[in-house]
């Protein structure tokens, strides 16, 4: 009846009219139908993720996070902090459905540093439905992948590998010297 491909969606009754100060500001959330219902959707904004498309009938926007440490380092920075920056609600608010905790010297961590080129630990990579963040605007106006831009990489797999350890402002190993760079 409403053409609805994603949920959740809120569908109020056309006596929310009676509400001004709502309906004015409804365009910015949704539309209203020809029958006068309220419905939220996606008009002038990306439709934020998590959701459920209804078309392909799967959950989308679940991340997998990926921590990539470095065991030998004690003066590093503790890698979960990531964890903490990409889920606040305040913030990011990006859904981790999985979390992978991998060390530089195991077989996997060997083949994500050497596969994704990295040169800094500890870092993370994100995968899954992460590209589903991609258009999602936060505060000051910018989108994820303008904030991403300027942390990581998207590489040709479709995963993002965080690289500028430098914002973390904390101690990390740069695994082309072995040294260990922002100890104070």
């Amino acid at each position: 009846k409403y053409g609805i491909q994603k949920v959740p969606v809120v569908i109020a009754s056309s006596e929310l009219a009676a509400y001004p100060e709502i309906v004015s500001a409804w365009s910015s959330i949704g539309k209203i139908a020809s029958d006068g219902s309220y419905i939220t959707a996606a008009t002038n904004r990306p439709f934020n993720p998590p959701y459920y498309d209804l078309e392909s009938k799967k959950a989308v926007g679940l991340v997998t996070l990926t921590y990539l440490d470095d065991k030998t380092c004690s003066q590093c920075y503790n890698v979960t902090l990531h964890r903490s920056i990409l889920t606040d609600a305040r913030g990011l608010d990006v859904t981790v459905n999985k979390e992978v905790y991998l060390d530089i010297s195991d077989p996997e961590g060997e083949k994500i540093v050497k596969k994704y080129n990295i040169l800094q630990v500890p870092t993370i990579v994100l995968g899954g439905d992460i590209a589903y963040y991609d258009d999602v605007v936060y505060s000051p106006g910018q989108a994820f992948s303008d904030i991403w831009q300027g942390v990581g990489t998207v590489e040709p797999d479709g995963a993002y590998v965080f690289r500028n350890v430098d914002v973390m402002q904390a101690a990390y190993r740069n695994l082309t010297s072995g040294e260990v760079v922002g100890l104070d």
